[in-house]
């Protein structure tokens, strides 16, 4: 499970961008334990989005013997894209970009994270601000049966639910 620093830390450092990069274009939606977190950042006005790492390339990778150079969309050409597609250069920077945009890059300057419910969601103690947030009691525990001679593991305590509780083998020491 994931923990990020909390949006005030990250804008005290001057972070105003955060990209989330999962494995691939199918999806491109964060992990749940990430969710609650990307809603915070992006509600402190911290921008918040995904690149897929399929969305990198290096052209003609095989059989090269050297390190292959990945660009976004494939090649020298493309990879100026990704700051306009994202949005986050600097009037500062003069970056030429490619004249046809990369077709094999993904949707990922569009995402915006948005809060839904996760087995990870936190749930607000009372109603007012300042009140913290709580995980469901006993998130994230499972208890475990110990040998009173040796401490080893011997096996999970019975009546657990989830797929560890039903898993009920022995470890060795």
């Amino acid at each position: 499970m994931a923990r990020l620093p909390a949006a005030t830390s990250l804008r005290e450092l001057g972070i105003r961008h955060v990209l989330y990069v999962p494995p691939d274009k199918s999806d491109m939606r964060e992990l749940d334990d990430l969710n609650d977190d990307f809603v915070a950042l992006a509600a402190a006005s911290i921008d918040v989005k995904s690149m897929p790492l399929t969305d990198l390339d290096a052209p003609g990778a095989s059989g090269q013997s050297a390190p292959a150079t990945f660009y976004y969309g494939g090649g020298p050409h493309t990879h100026l894209w990704f700051w306009s597609s994202y949005g986050w250069h600097t009037p500062q920077v003069q970056a030429q970009r490619a004249t046809v945009r990369p077709s094999n890059v993904s949707t990922g300057a569009a995402y915006r994270p948005a809060l839904r419910p996760t087995i990870f969601s936190s749930r607000t103690l009372g109603g007012g601000t300042g009140i913290g947030k709580q995980k469901p009691t006993g998130f994230g525990r499972v208890s475990v049966r110990a040998s009173r001679s040796t401490g080893s593991i011997t096996g999970i305590r019975s009546g657990r639910s989830g797929s560890f509780g039903r898993a009920g083998g022995r470890s060795g020491g």
